[in-house]
């Protein structure tokens, strides 16, 4: 068993225990969660955020941590689900709603354009990296953010047709970290 940490905000330095066992697992490292987050910087304030992989729960947590309003985290294992819960009920985190289901099968027409924030932190070598950039490009606002993070670099032809733009982008090993932006309507 490991853990992370939140890095800011309201639950700062709150250790989330990661089941080193859970072969699919794979948590955002600290330091590119610090390097997101700075990105972010106080973008997060009263914004409304999903989580479509929320795995460990580390990157809807640190929203909810740094004050975004509302925070809608997915998570289809049922194992990391009830940990996730758990965490929540723990931090008293009353603007996180959970979500036990796959997320391609949860897409409600209600969040079509409403989120300011998506993050894609989908399993690596899946079949996910498309139509998740797909699915986020749908949910997220004009000019709302998404996080993406891969072990293969993104090329400018996987994000425009979805209206998608580079913002950001960072390296860690084989972590590809990248923040693109929902393109203005012409």
């Amino acid at each position: 068993m490991g853990e992370i940490r939140i890095i800011g905000g309201k639950w700062k330095r709150s250790k989330i225990a990661v089941n080193a066992d859970f072969k699919l697992l794979r948590p955002t490292l600290n330091r590119v969660r610090e390097t997101l987050f700075n990105w972010l910087g106080v973008k997060l304030e009263g914004q409304v955020v999903l989580d479509a992989f929320a795995g460990t729960g580390a990157l809807g947590l640190e929203s909810a941590s740094r004050g975004a309003r509302e925070v809608y985290m997915v998570e289809k294992n049922k194992v990391l689900f009830r940990h996730i819960q758990f965490l929540c009920h723990k931090l008293d985190a009353q603007e996180i709603t959970l979500f036990c289901a796959d997320v391609f099968q949860l897409h409600k027409p209600e969040w079509q354009n409403k989120f300011d924030v998506v993050f894609l932190d989908p399993p690596f070598d899946s079949a996910l990296r498309f139509s998740s950039l797909r699915l986020a490009s749908s949910m997220v606002k004009w000019g709302g953010l998404v996080y993406f993070e891969t072990n293969q670099a993104l090329v400018e032809t996987e994000i425009t047709p979805n209206q998608l733009q580079f913002y950001k982008q960072y390296r860690a090993g084989v972590v590809c970290a990248y923040l693109l932006v929902k393109g203005l309507p012409s």
